[in-house]
């Protein structure tokens, strides 16, 4: 069974905001994907902080 490049991407990056909230703390994690001009993926923002401010609540 092969794993798309979507896929293992998208489990890698579950993997590291669970990590971040578990093992760090973080109240919050979030991740922005970010693309170019026609809309391609070029990358993934992961926002994570443990101060309320930042949940936005």
């Amino acid at each position: 069974m092969t794993v798309s490049q979507n896929a293992r991407s998208g489990e890698f990056i579950a993997l590291f905001r669970h990590r971040l909230e578990e093992s760090l703390g973080c109240v919050t994690a979030l991740t922005l994907d970010l693309g170019n001009e026609n809309g391609t993926p070029i990358d993934i923002l992961v926002f994570a902080t443990d101060h309320p401010a930042g949940s936005g609540s």
